[in-house]
């Protein structure tokens, strides 16, 4: 039998949407010495035969016994938040993030770090730009109409996201998408048991209230504005330019890379959360199979057929 959910008597089952099968082994072996592959469980059952034949006399008392051998892939998750868990390695901080007020005074960054493992269960968006512009492109080339909007649309969005798939978990009661952990999720990474291209028709457009297991990647800070990177730029870029070939430093290079990557990213061409958002990288994305109880479909207040 499956362990129950956290204070509740309801069995811990689950519907895996996403699992990125080697960093959670990874962790697993570290905190647990070690990720099981198999699991072998020895069961016994007392055969209880009451009879007055006496050729069934000999049965009485005896023991069946045997053991099988169970698959323990499905279960790294759970048993990493379960270990994690104990040694304070993980929490759970869907209530905290949940009061906006606390992103927007910078509460939610001042208690979070990078590396930290966290489990946050709310409204979760997941979208697979690439799978949407498949699609687009098949049903423009089928109906011919070719229309170069849509193509030029269609190619900012590769060159934006690339291969990637966009998480954006947005806990406060607003959805507010500034308020949010923002993750991406390469195209190379396991995505099972949920096939990419059926991930519209599961969860369409609204934000399904999901469970994530993440790990913290960087926590933004307030920057300066685009006009002063645009000026550090420009300054770079002309001592590069005046240095003669004896005296350019390889670190100016260096600074200028970077101060065009925070460039690009004001500018939103690169993937990046801008403050109070919290970049993470995400290691499990679920939501609990609920017991379906009974289901009675009849109203006796409604005699119309």
């Amino acid at each position: 039998m499956p362990p129950n959910l956290p204070e509740s008597e309801t069995p811990d089952v689950r519907e895996y949407v996403y699992v990125d099968e080697g960093r959670v082994q990874n962790l697993l072996a570290q905190i647990s010495g070690g990720a099981p592959i198999e699991r072998e469980t020895t069961h016994s059952r007392s055969r209880k035969v009451k009879s007055g034949l006496k050729v069934l006399d000999w049965e009485r008392g005896k023991d069946d016994s045997g053991s099988e051998r169970l698959t323990t892939a499905d279960l790294h998750v759970s048993m990493l938040e379960e270990d994690a868990t104990a040694l304070g390695m993980l929490v759970d901080i869907s209530d905290v993030v949940a009061r906006e007020k606390f992103w927007k005074r910078g509460k939610v960054r001042d208690r979070l770090e990078p590396g930290m493992i966290v489990r946050v269960t709310a409204p979760t968006q997941l979208i697979d730009p690439r799978s949407i512009s498949s699609t687009m492109r098949a049903f423009d080339a089928a109906v011919g109409s070719d229309d170069p909007e849509l193509g030029e649309m269609l190619e900012i969005a590769d060159a934006l996201y690339g291969e990637c798939m966009s998480l954006s978990v947005r806990p406060t009661p607003s959805q507010d998408a500034s308020c949010a952990f923002l993750g991406l999720i390469p195209h190379s990474h396991s995505f099972a048991p949920l096939q990419r291209d059926l991930l519209f028709s599961r969860f369409g457009p609204d934000l399904p209230e999901l469970t994530s297991i993440v790990q913290i990647a960087r926590v933004p800070t307030e920057r300066e504005s685009s006009q002063n990177l645009k000026e550090q730029v420009d300054q770079l870029a002309a001592q590069i330019t005046s240095a003669s070939a004896d005296s350019l430093k390889r670190e100016l290079f260096d600074d200028l890379l970077v101060q065009l990557g925070r460039a690009m990213e004001d500018a939103g061409l690169q993937s990046a959360p801008r403050w109070p958002a919290i970049a993470v990288v995400p290691l499990a994305i679920y939501r609990a199979v609920l017991p379906s109880g009974s289901i009675d479909l009849n109203d006796d207040d409604d005699e119309s057929p």
